[in-house]
């Protein structure tokens, strides 16, 4: 787990090294892998997961061509435009924050040949969106259950996100080039840290104590994966606003940020799931066998005209 978590990020190209992650710290459970949540059945890709009692986020009309009314005024009451500081962070306050539900059609849109004053609007739009989301997984990690959120790698974990929600609070807001470039590299300087997260969750759930009783032990496993679920997939949609906003600047052909105009989602699916196989044979000696069944003939994106 802790070599797979150090595996670097690819800004050009989206890898599903974290569902792969994720399919590592099960297989290392009592009772192999549960079923996860699909992001094929969710209509807004990018929101908080369990998030039913929050308000939509924006429609598509409201947020395509730009992100410009979400960077001067999001989701909360604190105005950002024109203000180059924020008040004092505090983690808890800024969980309660809701975040902002966004389309992979509108991510699609804004990074697709952007101008600088796109970029600049994207750049204040990640800068207020990062500590509200990184304060929401120091929430998860701190309220999962059965003892895991008083184990040392999970406080350690937190405390990760609670470090880089502070250091991203504090950062002054981009309104120009140069402050967008040090904003920039601030998130790939932070990255590699977050990247041993899902290492120290494998090595929690390896130690934690067991329930005598096979019912309690399948229970708490049931609750535990719907946490681990929820954290791992909004930890996901997480990252991929990162990268993609970070793949904006450079002009790859065929792809929009990091994702891909002609995309097939099966021919995806197909290489991580050669890719689990892969790894789970060289680590444990054996695999499963995973079929794919579906078209791949329809592309998850429509190509721009």
């Amino acid at each position: 787990l802790g070599s797979l978590a150090m595996a670097p990020a690819s800004v050009g190209v989206f890898r599903p090294s974290e569902p792969l992650l994720r399919l590592v710290c099960r297989l290392g459970s009592p009772h192999g892998a549960a079923p996860m949540a699909t992001m094929a059945s969710r209509s807004r890709a990018f929101e908080d997961v369990p998030r039913r009692s929050s308000p939509p986020g924006p429609s598509s009309s409201h947020l395509a061509p730009s992100l410009s009314h979400l960077a001067s005024s999001g989701t909360s009451s604190e105005p950002l435009i024109g203000r180059a500081k924020r008040g004092p962070f505090n983690v808890g306050e800024f969980a309660q924050r809701p975040m902002t539900g966004l389309h992979l059609t509108d991510l699609f849109r804004v990074a697709n040949n952007p101008s600088k004053a796109q970029m600049l609007l994207n750049a204040q739009f990640v800068w207020r969106e990062l500590p509200i989301r990184y304060a929401h997984r120091v929430k998860q990690l701190r309220s999962l259950q059965f003892g895991l959120n008083e184990c040392e790698q999970i406080q350690k974990a937190a405390d990760s996100y609670t470090a880089h929600a502070q250091q991203m609070h504090d950062r002054p807001k981009p309104v120009d080039a140069e402050t967008k470039a040090s904003f920039d590299q601030l998130l790939r300087d932070t990255q590699p840290a977050l990247l041993m997260v899902p290492g120290l969750i494998g090595e929690a759930l390896a130690q934690r104590k067991l329930p005598e009783s096979d019912k309690q032990m399948r229970e708490q496993q049931r609750q535990i994966d719907l946490q681990l679920d929820a954290f791992f997939l909004a930890r996901l949609g997480q990252r991929f606003l990162i990268e993609h906003y970070l793949a904006t600047s450079l002009a790859v052909p065929g792809f929009s940020g990091i994702i891909q105009t002609n995309c097939s989602p099966v021919k995806v699916v197909e290489r991580a799931a050669a890719e689990a196989s892969f790894l789970c044979a060289a680590r444990h000696g054996v695999s499963p066998h995973v079929e794919v069944r579906a078209s791949i003939l329809a592309p998850a994106l429509p190509t721009p005209a």
